[in-house]
């Protein structure tokens, strides 16, 4: 049960009423309920890092204009989800791709034409898709590759393992896998540096670390790298 006063509908009535100046405590008020309710450690995750005391979400002290927030918020309020030319998990696609652009793309962002290659690779000896399976990215960036192959494999019983070394980076590949409907229980990923820190290992019954196995491994490294924050010996 969401209260009234946290949901997307008294937040546009706030922001649309000429007499009430919306605040950043209003939306951290809706982050912070939404986190008890939902109390799943993904989640949190992703909402930790948005940091509502940063001078860009301020409120605008001009009078009769909107801060950053608002303008978002009527943007993303725009949109007809109930009929929409696209899913959110293609807007958000599509999002990465354009900001990748703008930058160094392959830090964080695999092009559909290879995606979709490998994907392809990786699935095309998959017979029964009612079978786990288990697929690690170990410079996942923004888990479009993850996704893509998931797209491709088309089971139901997937999990998405990957690990990434920006924290920034880290939370868009968890949003991703959220916003295209994969459930918390099969994401699996972590915040570390897989050339220092591999994925952790499982203790077994007598106590024995044991290398954890997956039944595909996909990675575009981020080869674009100019200056590599591990050690010498990798660079």
């Amino acid at each position: 049960y969401i209260d009234e006063k946290y949901t997307w509908n008294n937040i546009i009535s706030k922001i649309e009423d000429k007499n009430i100046k919306t605040t950043t405590d209003d939306y951290k008020e809706v982050f912070e309920n939404f986190k008890k309710e939902v109390q799943d450690t993904i989640y949190d995750e992703i909402f930790n890092y948005i940091n509502f005391d940063n001078i860009e979400f301020r409120e605008n002290p001009i009078d009769n204009e909107i801060g950053i927030l608002d303008e978002i918020t009527l943007i993303i309020n725009e949109v007809d989800f109930e009929n929409p030319d696209k899913s959110i998990g293609e807007i958000f696609e599509e999002c990465i791709e354009q900001l990748g652009l703008q930058g160094r793309i392959g830090e964080f962002y695999t092009p559909c034409e290879i995606s979709d290659l490998l994907a392809e690779i990786v699935t095309c000896n998959i017979k029964d898709k009612n079978q786990s399976f288990n697929i690690y990215d170990p410079t996942v960036g923004s888990a479009s590759l993850l996704h893509k192959v998931g797209q491709k494999h088309g089971g139901s019983n997937i999990k998405y393992f990957g690990q990434e070394i920006n924290y920034n980076t880290y939370n868009m590949a968890c949003m991703n896998m959220l916003i295209n409907d994969i459930k918390p229980d099969n994401i699996k990923l972590n915040h570390a540096d897989t050339l220092e820190d591999d994925w952790p290992c499982y203790i077994d019954y007598d106590g024995v670390n044991q290398p954890y196995t997956f039944d595909a491994v996909i990675s575009n490294p981020t080869y674009s790298m100019k200056s590599c924050p591990c050690s010498f010996r990798y660079r």
